[in-house]
């Protein structure tokens, strides 16, 4: 092979047995999906905040609900174990 192909990535890992390419951690994607929902949940409330006055009270209460569905899910999740990052039982588990 040649020398490229089995040098060290940019992000500095060092090939493994001659392999350049590592498995993908699922965990990491996990992560990534949970940031992705929690930033769309954020957009979606942004217009509530800044017409709160203009609002009705069934508009507040649907964005109460909806705010409240999803902090009840954010606590799923870390009591699950899927935002712990430096967790090393989380990360045997995604191996496997």
């Amino acid at each position: 092979p040649d020398e490229a192909k089995v040098s060290a990535y940019e992000c500095g890992l060092n090939p493994i047995l001659g392999q350049t390419r590592s498995t993908f951690q699922v965990h990491f994607f996990v992560v990534a999906l949970l940031f992705l929902i929690f930033d769309l949940e954020i957009l979606l409330l942004f217009p509530i905040g800044v017409t709160l006055y203009q609002v009705s009270s069934f508009g507040f209460s649907i964005a109460i609900v909806f705010f409240i569905v999803l902090t009840i899910g954010f606590v799923l999740e870390i009591g699950s174990g899927a935002i712990s990052l430096n967790n090393l039982e989380v990360l045997k588990k995604s191996k496997e």
